[in-house]
């Protein structure tokens, strides 16, 4: 029976109930939280027949449960008082009003040189040629 649903009652319930599900071996001697190179966690929760959208592989019961926790259960769910986005996490409001949020009073355009890491491209080859190539037309 799961009588808390933050992450940490997730993970408790993980542990004592799920283990044969925990490719890690024993995840509850290693606090659930240490990394492992061999454990590879896929949320196995399903409703109404569909599985979770989410394809993340979670390498510690730490971050399988709170996601399970956030997503799937509500816990801490947070709506930006300016447009009444909701999201799974307060870090994630937060984020989202600093940087994104048109209609909070300190949005800048995206102009702030913040944290706007969901625009961002990631430096990598591809890119580069991209831009070069682009820089030459």
């Amino acid at each position: 029976m799961l009588d808390d649903h933050r992450s940490g009652g997730m993970m408790r319930h993980l542990t004592e109930h799920h283990e044969d599900a925990i490719p890690c071996g024993n995840a509850s001697s290693a606090g659930g939280g240490q990394s492992n190179a061999a454990c590879a966690l896929v949320c196995q929760w399903t409703l109404n027949g569909e599985p979770c959208p989410s394809a993340h592989v979670y390498h510690t019961v730490r971050t399988l449960a709170r996601h399970i926790s956030s997503r799937h259960l509500g816990v801490g769910r947070a709506t930006c008082e300016f447009c009444e986005i909701e999201f799974s996490r307060k870090d994630a409001l937060r984020r989202h009003q600093t940087a994104t949020c048109p209609r909070h009073p300190g949005y800048s355009g995206g102009q702030s040189g913040g944290p706007l890491r969901r625009t961002r491209r990631r430096h990598c080859k591809a890119n580069a040629t991209r831009t070069t190539q682009d820089a030459r037309v």
